[in-house]
């Protein structure tokens, strides 16, 4: 190139160096690599070498006390998590999925069960005005009935109840003083074990199970969740929601449907991955030189118990004609409402589905959200098509 420089000598022509950034997989993964080089700048960069010292006259050295020197640091290399094919296809599933339900975003995150590694995380919005936001982590978000499972362990763990649980209050609506807890289809579901509940993803059953939990319990488990303060992912931007004291009763009745407290997405799939890592918390991140503690929440005995409840429910419901054959997979669908002006919406709500595949050594833990969808308002038709398509796809290939 220098010598082209030498040679081109027409008048009026002049080179001028100048940088700029370039994506070679163009948008797949850029607002997450852009966040990332924001997060690993003084390691990626490395320190700037300089000296400083006194000189007489000549300019000759001075040799005094004041003379200081630093040494140039090399940046170093930073190894992602990220699989390229994983990151395509989910990309690819979310857009082709915010296009058919006419949602106004749709996001994901794929996770390594036992490291936390993300093997993958997309968020696509149908508003194209370009932002650095990661909805992942910046979006909060009440989770629904993705949320009861959670619910289910803890009440387990802590031995308020035990399998042989059986709602003897799920004949009729459960009422907590002048609030009145019904089921999403308005039906009852009477003598309900623990794996028609979730089955059923039946409300009032929740409600009976958080009761006997209490408030105390569900707190202790909802903090060391971490559901009330940040991860350690090494991404700039993430969004909490407020500590929650759920004082009143019906605080508590809703919270045990996922009704009444935020949560980042980040947030609810590493939750939901102690279930499948032996009830061991794990924080989400992408280096791949870090392995984060991991925090015993539930007993490996909880986790077995919530595992054949999921397995039960997701082969038992309707959830089942879109899982292959070939496909064991753990995992529950939710819808929430979205509160505006302190109301909750009865058209806008949030679709998700989270779990993980197989149920016995998982490969992947994987939550899909579908932000209000204009198209389909259940996260058991809207984010579950779109969890079983990319599942069937990644699973040969970790």
């Amino acid at each position: 190139d220098q010598i082209q420089k030498q040679q081109l000598t027409i008048p009026g022509i002049e080179f001028e160096e100048s940088s700029f950034r370039y994506y070679p997989e163009g948008n797949l993964a850029k607002n997450i690599i852009t966040n990332l080089e924001s997060f690993y700048r003084r390691i990626l960069f490395g320190k700037t070498g300089f000296s400083l010292s006194s000189i007489d006259g000549t300019g000759q050295t001075i040799l005094t006390k004041r003379n200081w020197r630093q040494s140039e640091t090399d940046g170093q290399d930073i190894k992602t998590s990220l699989n390229r094919q994983v990151q395509i296809i989910l990309t690819d599933t979310l857009t082709k999925g915010l296009e058919i339900y006419q949602a106004k975003s749709a996001s994901g995150t794929i996770i390594d069960p036992s490291t936390g590694l993300i093997i993958a995380m997309s968020s696509i919005q149908s508003d194209t005005t370009p932002n650095n936001n990661i909805d992942n982590i910046s979006n909060l978000f009440e989770p629904g009935s993705i949320f009861k499972p959670l619910v289910v362990a803890m009440a387990l763990d802590s031995k308020k109840i035990d399998t042989d649980f059986i709602c003897s209050d799920c004949s009729k609506p459960r009422v907590l003083g002048q609030y009145t807890i019904n089921n999403w289809d308005n039906t009852f579901h009477p003598n309900s074990t623990l794996s028609d509940i979730i089955k059923n993803s039946d409300n009032i059953g929740m409600s009976n199970i958080i009761q006997r939990l209490d408030k105390d319990n569900f707190i202790k488990y909802f903090h060391a969740l971490k559901l009330d303060s940040k991860n350690e992912i090494d991404l700039i931007g993430e969004s909490i929601s407020p500590p929650k004291k759920f004082i009143a009763d019906i605080d508590l009745a809703t919270a045990s449907f996922g009704q009444g407290l935020a949560v980042n997405e980040l947030q609810m799939v590493q939750a939901f991955n102690t279930l499948a890592n032996q009830g061991k918390l794990i924080s989400g991140h992408f280096n791949t030189q870090i392995l984060p503690s991991p925090i015993n929440v539930f007993s490996p005995e909880t986790v077995i118990k919530v595992i054949d409840i999921l397995k039960y429910a997701v082969e038992n419901s309707a959830i089942k004609s879109l899982k292959p054959k070939n496909l064991e997979v753990c995992a529950k669908s939710g819808t929430a409402q979205i509160a505006i002006g302190g109301q909750y919406s009865d058209t806008n709500t949030i679709g998700s589905y989270v779990g993980f595949s197989p149920c016995t050594s998982p490969k992947f833990t994987m939550i899909i959200t579908i932000n209000q969808p204009q198209k389909g308002e259940w996260g058991s038709s809207t984010a579950a098509p779109l969890w079983f398509e990319i599942a069937t796809k990644i699973s040969p290939l970790l």
